[in-house]
């Protein structure tokens, strides 16, 4: 009877207790629920404040950027009307005194003082741009050179750093003490200039004028003196020995100057071992002294067919600035003789270069191009990505590797730097128009190296203009009242113009007006003495012309000094073999004489041997290929130096790059 009794109270007991358990559980759930909400609700809230604070301090951060931003811009507006109007103020009130005193600044001697402090002033407010229209307008009033009426207005003194004095006539003035740091002065004259004590350094003066100057005491450290003439002037030697360079420069003694030669051979002792600093890698040479009075030591192979390799390591440190000429390339000149080549490895580029030749043709390759040659037949665009283009008509590829593209509708010559992405007008840019700082549908454009700027075919305005390569405000005009097309110039710096008007291609001597026709010229027509509105040109070294005979469809080949021309390429009916009618544009020739045409109708370019005249595909639209790379109305062409082949693709208002891939069997 125990037993179940305490098995009914243990029941009970159990029974009680799973009762207030399952009531402990219950009212713990019921207590942890009721605190769900508000934590969730906290929580919540204390998330949507912190985003809501992280909100505010971003739009506080952004509206701070904006207003700073907003403020510089508008302090730098301000700035630039300042700027503005105490420029178009310091033309005014000059003006009124050259108007009030017969056209004369320093007829009077209070008139010239005047003169001369509010231009020292202006020249100290001012930016080298603006300073560079001072300049400008100060020697187009002709009060910067000393005339037979009157002296010139003395700038002595004055702040002139980084401003474009190039082809300015500066005779006679007066200019002591004054900074020309960084300035480009190429073609100037300073003859019989007063100089003492003013600063060229850095500056670009290359080709100017400083014979029977007074130069006492300027400093040309760093200074590209290339060709000036120093004859007469009061230059010492001291002066000149921190240049950047005096190549071919005439000395106050009238002897021309040499740079300094970096590379250690010539003019060595032959007792020291292989002249140093040379490091013989293979083969072996001896040095044998050429003209003993003189020390001419020279290398001599001991076994032409072994042949032999040296190398030695320069430092152009100290004579090359490369901040300062940013655009520079260092000249090598060195006598060699046949066979003989030097390789030049920089830290950016190899080149070779072999026993001198005439300098290339313009848009020429610089390697040679073999008849298996081929190019990659899908094209790199290389302009018209982050510029837009609008009706393209011709490409050239400077030395430095500069893409300049003439675009026609935009009326601007747009430039893309070797190793750039961001498009550069170079000149025009400010509408169609006939003004000095305007272009009127440009067609064609070449680089003048030895003058450092462009020649453009401003084809609406019917002239050329000479615009400077860098920083150009305006262009000057080299001819007028020609129906120019197309551009180039030979070795000799001859300029050649397609003038498609009087059917006729015009050359001109450099630095002469009067110009003698090379080709066409007798009306137009389809004889081989006569053309039909010439186009796009190629002079090669033996300064034959190739011309795009366009309405006559051919493209024809006048030799130096013929009466008549014989057709190069061209389709059936038209002279040639082509199986299809030629449209001729932009026209190249390599070095074996195969010409390169683009056929701009039926969307590809053309080479066409001389010796088979037979047409071969280079690049060619193609259904197939990504659409980006099509060509559709193929204009201008260049090669570049590695002889890969670059063209205008009119119409999707770009220019393809075509790369070189096979250049030798």
């Amino acid at each position: 009877m125990i037993f179940p009794e305490r098995s009914t109270q243990t029941d009970r007991s159990s029974r009680v207790t799973r009762h207030f358990n399952s009531l402990k559980t219950a009212d713990v759930l019921k207590f942890l629920s009721s605190l769900l909400l508000p934590l969730a609700l906290g929580i919540f809230t204390v998330v949507i404040t912190f985003q809501q604070q992280q909100a505010a301090k971003q739009q506080r951060d952004e509206d701070r950027m904006a207003s700073d931003k907003q403020r510089d811009q508008d302090k730098n507006l301000s700035d630039e009307k300042y700027k503005n109007e105490r420029l178009d103020t310091y033309v005014k009130e000059m003006g009124r005194l050259l108007e009030k005193n017969k056209g004369s600044l320093v007829s009077k001697d209070f008139l010239a003082t005047l003169a001369r402090v509010k231009t020292l002033n202006i020249f100290r407010q001012l930016d080298p741009q603006r300073n560079t229209r001072i300049i400008q307008f100060l020697h187009e009033a002709k009060q910067l050179q000393e005339t037979q009426e009157h002296r010139s207005l003395d700038l002595s003194a004055a702040k002139l750093r980084d401003i474009d004095f190039r082809s300015t006539c500066f005779r006679s003035i007066k200019a002591s003490y004054t900074d020309f740091q960084q300035i480009t002065a190429v073609s100037t004259d300073f003859s019989l200039a007063i100089l003492k004590h003013s600063i060229f350094i850095g500056a670009n003066i290359k080709h100017t004028k400083v014979n029977v100057a007074n130069l006492n005491n300027v400093t040309f450290s760093r200074a590209n003196l290339y060709r000036v003439d120093f004859s007469g002037s009061s230059v010492a030697d001291e002066q000149l020995q921190s240049a950047f360079s005096i190549q071919d420069s005439i000395l106050p003694n009238k002897t021309h100057s040499r740079d300094m030669n970096l590379i250690t051979n010539g003019n060595a002792n032959c007792k020291t071992s292989l002249v140093d600093p040379w490091v013989l890698q293979t083969g072996n040479i001896n040095t044998v002294l050429f003209n003993k009075p003189d020390t001419d030591c020279r290398f001599v192979l001991q076994s032409l067919t072994t042949g032999a390799t040296m190398l030695q390591r320069v430092d152009l440190s100290s004579k090359w600035d490369f901040r300062s000429w940013p655009h520079s390339e260092a000249v090598l000149t060195a006598s060699m003789s046949t066979g003989v080549c030097i390789q030049l490895k920089g830290n950016r580029r190899i080149k070779y270069v072999c026993a001198p030749g005439k300098p290339m043709p313009m848009r020429a390759s610089g390697v040679e191009i073999h008849s298996n040659a081929r190019w990659n037949e899908h094209g790199q665009i290389v302009t018209g990505q982050n510029f837009t283009l609008v009706y393209p008509y011709s490409v050239f590829v400077a030395e430095d590797q500069t893409i300049y593209v003439g675009d026609y509708e935009n009326h601007t010559i747009v430039a893309w730097h070797d190793g750039e992405t961001q498009a550069q007008i170079v000149a025009g840019g400010h509408g169609s128009g006939e003004g000095a700082h305007q272009l009127n549908q440009p067609i064609d454009m070449i680089v003048d190296k030895e003058r450092d700027s462009l020649l453009i075919c401003d084809h609406s305005n019917k002239r050329v203009v000479r615009w400077p390569r860098r920083n150009g405000v305006h262009g000057e005009i080299v001819l007028s009242n020609i129906g120019c097309w197309g551009l180039t110039m030979d070795d000799a710096g001859s300029l050649y113009v397609a003038d498609y008007e009087k059917n006729e291609v015009i050359r001109y001597r450099r630095d002469k007006v009067q110009g003698t026709v090379v080709a066409g010229g007798n009306g137009n027509g389809k004889r081989l003495n006569q053309l039909d509105s010439p186009s796009y040109l190629f002079v090669n070294r033996e300064h034959s012309v190739f011309i795009s005979d366009s309405n006559n469809r051919r493209v024809m080949k006048w030799a130096s000094g013929a009466k008549e021309g014989m057709i190069v390429a061209a389709g059936q009916g038209q002279g040639g073999v082509l199986s299809q009618v030629l449209n001729p544009a932009g026209v190249l020739v390599d070095q074996s004489g195969t010409v390169y045409v683009a056929d701009f109708e039926n969307n590809h370019v053309l080479r066409c041997s001389q010796r088979t005249q037979q047409g071969m595909l280079v690049a060619c639209r193609d259904d197939q290929v990504v659409q980006g790379n099509e060509l559709k109305i193929p204009m201008g062409l260049s090669f570049d130096r590695h002889g890969h082949l670059y063209v205008v693709d009119n119409m999707n208002k770009q220019v393809q790059k075509f790369t070189l891939e096979m250049s030798s069997k």
